[in-house]
């Protein structure tokens, strides 16, 4: 079954809120990290804001991930 663009989306920010709180980063850190504004991740994290491709990579790259590995996770878990 195929991911909707509102599922990928929200897979993402779940799974980067998951990792900076795994890292035990606050929001503003991560924003800091980023080079954006602090209330945007938590409005990213609360599928308030919607992000850019480039907005995603950047967030993933501050966190040592690969924006690719983050989709893939998010598909795989959505068709199980």
């Amino acid at each position: 079954m195929p991911v909707r663009d509102s599922d990928l989306s929200r897979g993402i920010a779940e799974r980067l809120a998951n990792e900076r709180r795994a890292r035990g980063w606050s929001m503003e850190r991560l924003a800091e990290e980023a080079g954006v504004h602090r209330t945007s991740i938590g409005l990213i994290e609360r599928g308030r804001r919607s992000m850019t491709l480039e907005l995603a990579d950047r967030l993933a790259q501050s966190l040592g991930l690969r924006l690719s590995a983050l989709v893939e996770d998010v598909e795989q878990s959505r068709s199980r």
